[in-house]
């Protein structure tokens, strides 16, 4: 898995954008050996699709 951080891990979590399918993780660090295992699907299935939930103003973002 090739992934690049798309927010700090400041909350011990962070959204992760691979760069080899394109699609963004909503990572946690208490679910890391699932990460690494490849058990963890994708969040969002592209990166426009994460950006689209970011940044819609009437989404709960939590």
């Amino acid at each position: 898995m090739h992934v690049v951080p798309l927010t700090s891990d400041e909350s011990e979590g962070m959204f992760l954008y691979d760069t080899r399918d394109g699609a963004v993780y909503d990572y946690e660090l208490r679910d890391h050996a699932r990460f690494i295992a490849g058990e963890t699907d994708a969040r969002w299935a592209t990166f426009t699709a994460f950006l689209a939930w970011y940044f819609d103003e009437t989404a709960a973002h939590a």
